[in-house]
């Protein structure tokens, strides 16, 4: 199957969107509900939770949630539509768990999550995932705390904890280098270039 690969600052995103699914009455909402995201206010991030699990097949396991993008040492994928949709369609991924510490904070943002350890190349894994990040804070106009980890808004949950302890950060860290790494917004507005599929399903 051929990917769409989009360019937004220099990083290349594939799309590779989960299909649209209802979540079972009683278990987890779907990883990809089909909802629409009414605005973006934060960037949520977080780690796969399995050392090792690269990008591509975080995306293959279909029982995981793993929100908007998954990063790893060499590529970024989109499994839920934020930038790569040529009409600019925005959804809801589903991440956390309902009982949440800031639900109407989670409802607003785009989740970003690394992948980490086994092979993976370390430096390269974060400075992508940084780079990355600030180029969403960037293309959606966020403040610079608007940037949050998961452990910080949802009860239970430590990551990105175990993928900083890999990368040898504290989130401290991780959010310093966000704030001060400079992007460079490549592409028209919508981050698509020209002569896109025109379909966003």
């Amino acid at each position: 199957m051929l990917l769409l690969k989009v360019d937004l600052a220099g990083y290349t995103v594939t799309r590779h969107w989960l299909p649209i699914a209802i979540g079972k009455t009683g278990k987890l909402p779907a990883p990809r509900p089909g909802l629409a995201l009414p605005e973006v206010t934060h960037i949520i991030v977080g780690d796969s939770g399995r050392p090792g699990q690269t990008a591509a097949a975080s995306r293959a396991d279909l029982g995981q949630a793993y929100g908007h993008f998954l990063v790893d040492d060499t590529e970024i994928i989109e499994p839920v539509p934020a930038v790569t949709s040529r009409l600019g369609r925005i959804e809801q991924a589903y991440y956390l768990d309902p009982a949440l510490q800031q639900p109407e904070l989670a409802a607003k943002a785009i989740f970003v999550t690394l992948c980490y350890g086994g092979g993976m190349e370390r430096d390269g894994a974060y400075e992508r995932w940084v780079g990355f990040v600030a180029a969403l804070r960037q293309r959606f106009k966020l403040k610079p705390d608007a940037v949050k980890a998961v452990s910080r808004v949802g009860p239970g949950r430590d990551d990105p904890a175990p993928a900083l302890r890999w990368a040898g950060k504290t989130i401290d860290e991780y959010l310093a280098a966000v704030r001060h790494r400079q992007t460079v917004a490549q592409g028209d507005e919508t981050g698509v270039p020209a002569g896109a599929p025109e379909h966003v399903r």
